[in-house]
């Protein structure tokens, strides 16, 4: 399928094989759960953020996808990622800081 081969590329997959990365993804609904679960799957480390670090929503996933998932902020999410996917809506951009890697 088309879909999954260009989301094998963007999340480093190559002809040797996997690479195991960290990654940030911001936002706790339907896009950021799909991403940050698939990434799990595929044996990454993922840090779910939220605009607040207790976001029960970041934290029931983190529970629920074992050792490799985690969560917290927006700018934690950032900051952890190799690579962070925004999976929020564009208001949410707000409550980061400018340059989260600072």
């Amino acid at each position: 399928h088309d879909t999954d081969e260009s989301f094998l590329k963007i999340i480093n997959v190559d002809e040797e094989g996997m690479k195991e990365m960290k990654y940030g993804v911001s936002g706790t609904g339907d896009v950021g759960h799909v991403i940050a679960s698939k990434l799990i799957d595929l044996g990454h480390e993922v840090m779910m953020g939220a605009r607040s670090a207790s976001s029960e929503k970041a934290q029931k996933w983190a529970e629920e996808h074992g050792s490799h998932a985690y969560y917290g902020t927006f700018e934690d999410a950032a900051k952890f990622g190799e690579r962070v996917f925004n999976c929020t809506q564009g208001i949410c951009l707000l409550y980061t800081s400018p340059s989260p890697r600072d």
